[in-house]
């Protein structure tokens, strides 16, 4: 339990609750901020271990509840401590020739129906999130894509149904392939069929 995998599938199931899970320390500062002093319910913030991450150059953050960044018709979403690797990978990507939209969520209960707009019309979308799968926010956004007429491909990357061992966050990032170089791989491997 202690590497923080089952809360987001536990949260997910209270009713009227609030959950961020900003990846960068000033926006987790603006949700405490903004939460202290408009929350009307139950309000939860996840917040990154560690240091801050680094992210590449160009990317702002906006104080919404997502932000998206187009470059095509194939989109990774996620939330939390991995967006920075999400965001490497799609650099890595660029150099590839292989151009791919970013959903970054930073409000994931209750999922912005914008967030799921921004991504209808993707050939295919990648969900990438570390935590478990069962009850997960993937979940969830799968459901909303298919009740607002998504017609693509959508792949869930999470922790399927086991305890992790105790190890490194670094080296477990590596083992579930929350990696920039193993999300490149998966990426590359499922552009043409899954």
């Amino acid at each position: 339990t202690h590497q923080g995998l089952l809360d987001v599938p536990l949260l997910n199931s209270v009713p009227d609750i609030t959950i961020f899970s900003p990846f960068t320390y000033e926006r987790m500062r603006f949700d405490i901020e903004s939460s202290t002093k408009s929350a009307k319910n139950f309000t939860v913030i996840r917040y990154p271990r560690g240091s801050a991450p680094e992210i590449p150059n160009g990317y702002n953050f906006s104080e919404n509840d997502f932000d998206f960044f187009n470059g095509g018709d194939i989109a990774i979403v996620t939330y939390g401590r991995i967006t920075a690797e999400i965001l490497f990978a799609k650099e890595m990507l660029k150099e590839k020739d292989i151009n791919i939209s970013i959903l970054v969520i930073n409000k994931i209960k209750p999922i912005n129906i914008d967030a799921v707009k921004s991504v209808l019309n993707m050939k295919k979308i990648f969900f990438y999130e570390e935590a478990e799968k069962s009850g997960s926010i993937g979940q969830s956004f799968a459901e909303l894509l298919l009740e607002n007429g998504f017609n693509g491909e959508y792949k869930h990357f999470a922790i399927d149904n086991e305890f992790v061992p105790h190890a490194s966050v670094k080296a477990l990032i590596k083992r579930y392939g929350f990696d920039r170089d193993s999300i490149v791989k998966k990426v590359m491997e499922n552009i043409d069929g899954w």
